[in-house]
């Protein structure tokens, strides 16, 4: 159970990265660009090792590897908040098979992107307010029908 844990904790904090470069990109409409990360500062593209979730940061204290800005500590605390959410929320549901744990997961997410975007440009993107609804939504239907809708989105989704 323990590795279970581990698993969503390092999950969370991979999708807390991958929120961190939507946070930044979103506002600026960038977000369907093909660029690989890069430091807001220098521009530098930042190599593998500069990517790692919470241990980057930390390894190269909380400064750009190449330029040697201060890096903005909001990196870190999403990426934190966004792993300790993950083990919290898997703890409430305990298997990764139930369809409502994952739907909760990315309404987590998106509300993350809707709080960090909003607290840095006082902005929450339309599309972000369209995705937040339709899994509310999603999430209310399958607590409507209860369980066995689980199953039976889990044989379509296995089927496809």
């Amino acid at each position: 159970m323990v590795l279970i844990f581990l698993f969503f904790f390092v999950f969370g904090a991979i999708i807390g990265s991958f929120l961190n470069m939507l946070i930044y990109r979103l506002p600026r409409g960038a977000v369907l660009s093909k660029k690989r990360s890069y430091c807001p500062k220098c521009r530098h593209k930042l190599g593998f090792t500069d990517l790692i979730p919470l241990i980057s940061f930390l390894m190269l204290g909380a400064k750009c590897r190449y330029c040697h800005e201060p890096i903005s500590w909001r990196y870190f605390i999403v990426e934190c908040l966004s792993a300790f959410l993950f083990v919290l929320i898997f703890s409430k549901y305990q298997s990764i098979i139930n369809f409502e744990l994952w739907i909760v997961l990315l309404l987590a997410s998106v509300f993350l992107l809707i709080f960090f975007i909003d607290l840095e440009t006082m902005i929450i993107p339309d599309v972000l307010l369209v995705i937040g609804s339709v899994l509310g939504g999603m999430y209310l239907f399958i607590r409507a029908l209860g369980f066995n809708i689980q199953i039976f989105i889990w044989h379509i989704i296995w089927a496809l």
